[in-house]
């Protein structure tokens, strides 16, 4: 029977599901079985992992629930619960496949899975694919070394560890074989990769783009001091997609202090203003997080003016505060900030974000982008396609005649139904 996979979180969990999936496939047993693989980011990750399993168990009492993942290996005891057969930590990810089988097969009545995170070397395999099967998220880099006061990931993951950088290159050769338009790279710490010959992430963007024949290679999270003027000069090279998402938490240098991070407020709107006047067209993205532990009224404003009043950045991914075991912040007993007031915060952030999301697409209803052809969107008759800079712009056209294929577009409206944030729509044009 073939297994069913639910994925939760961060494009990096997106890339290992498809590595269970490959793994896994199709089971001899005649039972249903369902693979979580689990976010540990915030609590009410984990919450939403357990209530699946509740209802995944009330609709089949039979099937086999298996809980992998982050959560899986902080969270473990959360899933001590009925509605969970197996609780498989990340420290034992790349033994799923026999635990499963001899749980299927009456070998085993072991339900936990799990050891400490910081024994484990390997970055792991490389190589999961997105449905589209358009582009390929592509893990070089596994595990973090930074310990941020708020972030429980170290725990979950382990310490740094990079695929080698021939390594990667040759899996990309093969991605291009296939047909592939597009890598995405990604990792946990992206900034922090250095494989065994001390080869560096700008090192590694250069051998892709000298060594082999991929169109678009992408990049996903970056700290705003990790964007080098060594980074920034290879986009000169169009075939690397001008499209920065940066890990920024706060513009408040006091909270980022707290948090443990690496750079100041004025380091992070420096950053923005770096690419902007690089690359004018680059789409910034980035993640903020409100209502951190002493996080004041006064200090969140800090924040939102300054964010306000850069012009350079283009959408923000807001996330609550969330306390985590083992992480610095919950040390912190004092000046707790209530969740109601972590939710105004939330808000007020997003309606920003989505502000400037609608002012970029009136500024750029008219112009051109390219595209690579995803799918089908979710109205019928529409293609899903994604621009270099990251913009989504959907298409009134044929999807057996363009799937996977990179085109130009003629942006002519902005549909705020499509999808959370809305899309562009647009029209091929001739070429």
């Amino acid at each position: 029977m073939k297994t069913q996979f639910h994925t939760f979180g961060c494009k990096v969990n997106t890339y290992d599901t498809s590595l269970l999936e490959k793994k896994i496939g199709e089971t001899s047993s005649r039972e249903e079985v369902h693979v979580l693989n689990t976010c540990a980011v915030t609590a009410e990750a984990t919450k939403d992992a357990v209530r699946l399993t509740r209802k995944l168990k009330r609709k089949n009492p039979k099937s086999l629930v298996v809980v992998t993942g982050c959560s899986a290996q902080i969270d473990t005891k959360d899933f001590d619960i009925d509605s969970v057969d197996l609780v498989i930590g990340n420290s034992h990810k790349e033994e799923i496949q026999n635990i499963i089988d001899d749980a299927l097969n009456k070998r085993s009545q072991e339900k936990f899975y799990h050891k400490n995170i910081f024994r484990k070397h390997s970055p792991g395999e490389g190589g999961g694919i997105e449905t589209e099967h358009s582009r390929v998220f592509f893990k070089i880099q596994d595990g973090c070394n930074s310990f941020c006061s708020f972030c429980v990931i170290p725990h979950t993951r382990g310490l740094s560890r990079s695929i080698d950088a021939d390594k990667i290159v040759s899996r990309i050769k093969e991605f291009v074989l296939n047909g592939y338009k597009e890598v995405v790279i990604t990792g946990i710490h992206l900034g922090d990769y250095k494989d065994d010959k001390n080869r560096i992430l700008e090192d590694l963007i250069e051998k892709i783009l000298e060594e082999t024949t991929l169109p678009r290679l992408r990049l996903t999270s970056l700290e705003p001091i990790e964007i080098s003027k060594r980074l920034l000069d290879l986009f000169d090279n169009k075939r690397l997609c001008p499209h920065f998402h940066i890990s920024v938490q706060s513009v408040n240098t006091k909270i980022l202090t707290a948090m443990k991070r690496k750079y100041s407020r004025e380091e992070t709107l420096d950053s923005f203003k770096k690419v902007k006047e690089k690359i004018p067209h680059g789409f910034i993205g980035m993640d903020v997080i409100v209502g951190f532990p002493g996080e004041t009224k006064e200090d969140f404003n800090i924040t939102y003016e300054s964010l306000k009043n850069s012009p350079y950045w283009d959408k923000i991914h807001v996330f609550p505060y969330s306390e985590r075991p083992k992480t610095g912040a919950t040390l912190i007993k004092e000046d707790i900030v209530p969740l109601m007031e972590r939710k105004r915060r939330s808000k007020l952030l997003r309606e920003l974000s989505q502000s400037r999301i609608n002012k970029r697409a009136k500024e750029m209803i008219g112009s051109e982008l390219e595209v690579l052809v995803l799918n089908t969107s979710k109205k019928e008759g529409w293609l899903k396609t994604l621009s270099d800079n990251y913009w989504p712009v959907t298409v009134a056209e044929n999807l057996d005649q363009n799937k996977s294929k990179i085109k130009r577009v003629r942006l002519v409206d902005f549909d705020s139904s499509f999808g959370r944030e809305g899309s562009f729509v647009g029209e091929f044009v001739n070429q």
